[in-house]
């Protein structure tokens, strides 16, 4: 894996003997001769990268007091460990696996590898609590130097990776959140004209409807976008149909641009609503419906036309 310049590679080494601090020092140090380390390293890195070690950040501590102190503060600081190196036995005071214990009370993320010199017992049976085993390594003194360099590399490059595809998923959901607030601004605009509208993808499915449209067709938006194109069509066609008009509302209506549509009624008594459909295309996405409510504009004209009538022919009896 390629490394980035702006990844952490930030590891403490905790152990109460200064011999360790030094091995450690020797083992990560970048820049050194070429050996067996640095073509095991050279696996790691992309072809064409000049083969070597990162430059590790090395902090050191030599109780698990001061450990548990170093990493909240570079938590606090916002320069947090990548990685920690904890020998088991620290005496006096608190072991490794009390150590590691107090660290994942505040830290969960940070890769942490146990270091032992007793080899009689296995990991879960040092550590003796399954939720400590989360990201949790183990190994033996005395290692090599391939070893340490091998896992350091390996959980510092682990630990950037999932710090990048942790902020990718925040940057997502903060999306998904704005994407959402703003579908909920364009439902309150659409909802606020008074019209019922539908927008449709090129294929003819409904991706967003308003109040006005639920309540024409009489479903919810979410019922109406898991209808297939064909049925939503057989949907309208139950609620809608061709109006029935006098001569004069054909007339009034001739110089109108849209269909005209009537509201079905199973009652002849009613009055059924009139609408204009008109349909628009929508850059893209594919094109919107709106059914416009023109029921009291209809009415209104007749009743104008009916009287302009009625006073044509008063005056031409006059």
């Amino acid at each position: 894996m390629k490394s980035n310049d702006s990844w952490n590679y930030r590891v403490l080494i905790v152990d109460d003997q200064e011999e360790i601090h030094n091995d450690f020092k020797e083992m990560l140090a970048s820049g050194s001769t070429k050996r067996a380390t640095d073509e095991l390293a050279a696996a790691f890195v992309a072809q064409g990268d000049k083969p070597g070690l990162p430059q590790f950040e090395l902090s050191h501590a030599a109780s698990g007091e001061e450990a548990c102190a170093m990493v909240k503060a570079a938590q606090e600081s916002n320069r947090p460990f990548a990685l920690a190196y904890i020998d088991v036995r620290m005496p006096p005071g608190t072991d490794g696996v009390e150590t590691v214990r107090q660290i994942r009370q505040f830290e969960q993320d940070i890769e942490i590898v146990i270091m032992t010199a007793y080899s009689d017992k296995t990991l879960p049976e040092i550590v003796n609590d399954m939720e400590l085993l989360h990201k949790l390594l183990y190994i033996r003194k005395p290692f090599s130097r391939e070893e340490i360099q091998q896992i350091t590399l390996s959980l510092t490059e682990k630990w950037n990776v999932e710090q990048e595809l942790a902020k990718h998923q925040r940057e997502l959901e903060d999306s998904n959140r704005q994407f959402e607030a703003s579908n909920q601004r364009l439902q309150a605009v659409l909802d606020a004209t008074g019209d019922a509208i539908g927008m449709f993808n090129a294929e003819g499915h409904l991706q967003v409807a308003n109040q006005g449209y639920e309540k024409l067709l009489d479903a919810t938006e979410s019922e109406l976008k898991q209808m297939s194109p064909s049925d939503l069509r057989a949907r309208i066609g139950e609620r809608l149909r061709p109006p029935v008009l006098t001569e004069l509302g054909r007339g009034l209506l001739l110089d109108r641009t849209g269909d005209l549509e009537e509201e079905a009624s199973e009652s002849d008594d009613s009055n059924p609503r009139l609408f204009y459909r008109s349909t628009a295309p929508v850059h893209n996405m594919g094109h919107i419906v709106m059914y416009r409510d023109v029921s009291k504009e209809v009415e209104s004209e007749q009743m104008k036309a009916e009287i302009l009538r009625l006073r044509a022919e008063l005056g031409g009896g006059g």
